[in-house]
């Protein structure tokens, strides 16, 4: 063969983990796993700029020229490599550094909601704080964090509480102001039993999404978690009005003791009687009311274990928003009633500052802030070491509930780097 050398393509990357690597083709998506062999010969050709042969000899790797040129062609057969005559020094293509973005902001109006949900995470209810709090954050002081939020990049904003129908008012304000303001996402996290055929209008003239929680198919397990008789009813009757008026809409589905029998059950009555095919479900978390180890599910555990290499797909711009920091924290931020800022609604135990204190500008460019949006997997213990720590989706949320600590690996996933085996449960 008369190429000497073998170089990566434009936007693939090489990944090292403490015994194998990684190659992950950002403009397929599509990550490859390699044994240490393939990985000491590709860090040769790729870091090193040594030539195939020379890679071979470095590497001590036990094997045939013809059967690494082999392996190579492979390679450029995938579009992830080429052979080329000279060692080019191609700069990877990293995309506009994304660090000082904020684009998804959780606004909670408030702490107080009609139901009284078991495994609540904010422990809502009637009787959380008054209908009107004078610590909380009035409706200028809402608007101004909508205002800086827009500016430092923020598009996209949830409307959450507790119950943030309660606050109807505000609501509608607020949504008004987002969309004078240009948000392309606009979304209201409900549980639907407040909704009017008003609401509804005034939803579907602003283009908002709704989010609506769910917990059955059956009335008496549904009621049962919220503790209100009736809520059911009211549920799914106001689903019917959300998707008979065309709002852009999707179910939340918290699985726990109560429900996990029903869950398959209650997933096919969302999609095929109510008709909803946007459903996104997760298992309850240690937080809240929903700390409480009667509520946590015994059939649902294995679905969260993570038994194999099987990542969505990660593009250019996903992988170096992992390289550069946290999956969420990095851009995401939550703010309650009171003002307190977190970096994410399910994380209570990270208070990032208050917007009452201090100015969100201000807040969001501060060293502890970048800390924490910085918190990528190359500073999480054993993460750091594996080849696939830019692949895999990372809840710090969830770790810390359930370890303690904000930089231990997370307990679902069964993989060892150092042995690049698999552990099975």
């Amino acid at each position: 063969m008369k190429e000497k050398f073998f170089l990566l393509k434009k936007n693939c990357v090489l990944v090292e983990g403490a015994l194998r690597g990684a190659l992950y083709n950002l403009n397929t998506g599509n990550v490859y796993s390699i044994d240490e062999n393939a990985l000491k010969l590709l860090k040769g050709c790729f870091k090193q700029r040594l030539s195939v042969v020379d890679s071979l000899l470095a590497s001590n790797i036990d094997l045939p020229k013809t059967e690494v040129i082999k392996y190579l062609k492979l390679l450029q057969d995938m579009e992830i490599g080429y052979f080329c005559q000279e060692a080019k020094k191609e700069q990877i293509p990293i995309p506009e550094s994304t660090k000082g973005l904020l684009k998804f902001l959780w606004v909670e109006l408030t702490s107080r909601c009609n139901l009284r949900c078991l495994h609540c995470y904010n422990a809502s209810g009637e009787k959380k704080e008054k209908a009107r709090n004078p610590r909380n954050l009035t409706l200028k002081q809402w608007q101004k964090i909508m205002f800086v939020a827009k500016n430092l990049g923020c598009q996209r904003v949830q409307f959450t509480g507790g119950e943030p129908l309660l606050m109807k008012k505000m609501l509608r304000e607020l949504i008004s102001c987002a969309k004078s303001l240009h948000y392309n996402f606009i979304e209201v996290f409900t549980n639907a039993t407040l909704l009017t055929n008003f609401d509804i209008e005034f939803f579907k003239k602003n283009n908002v999404h709704v989010a609506v929680s769910l917990y059955s198919s059956q009335a008496k397990i549904h009621d049962e978690i919220t503790q209100l008789v009736g809520s059911f009813k009211t549920t799914l009757t106001n689903l019917k009005k959300l998707k008979a008026s065309k709002i852009p809409l999707r179910v939340s589905v918290i699985i726990m003791k109560n429900n996990e029998d029903s869950i398959k059950e209650t997933l096919c009555f969302i999609k095929n009687d109510i008709g909803i095919t946007k459903i996104k479900c997760d298992v309850i978390r240690p937080i809240g009311r929903g700390s409480k180890p009667e509520l946590i599910p015994q059939k649902s555990k294995k679905p969260l274990v993570t038994q194999g290499p099987k990542f969505r797909k990660i593009h250019r711009k996903m992988f170096w928003l992992r390289h550069d920091g946290h999956n969420c924290y990095m851009d995401h931020l939550c703010i309650s009633p009171k003002g307190d800022v977190f970096p994410c609604v399910m994380e209570r135990t990270i208070k990032l500052g208050n917007v009452k204190k201090t100015p969100l500008s201000d807040l969001w460019k501060s060293c502890y802030v970048l800390k924490i949006r910085g918190l990528s997997k190359d500073k999480i213990e054993v993460c750091q070491d594996c080849e696939y720590r830019y692949a895999c989706f990372d809840c710090r949320a969830r770790v810390k509930q359930q370890t303690n600590n904000l930089y231990s690996k997370p307990t679902a996933c069964q993989y060892n780097p150092y042995s690049g085996k698999w552990q099975k449960k």
